[in-house]
């Protein structure tokens, strides 16, 4: 069962954070489309 779940979220996930942050600098310097990723950050600031 789990397995089948791992399976669909693995290539969705992938392709979100391939498509977020480029091959270029990952962790160096991360898009600011992150920090509206995340409702949380957004109405902390």
């Amino acid at each position: 069962m789990s397995s089948n779940l791992n399976t669909q979220a693995v290539p969705f996930f992938a392709r979100f954070l391939v498509e977020e942050k480029p091959p270029e600098k990952p962790n160096d310097n991360p898009p600011p489309i992150y920090t509206f990723k995340y409702p949380s950050d957004w109405e902390d600031r």
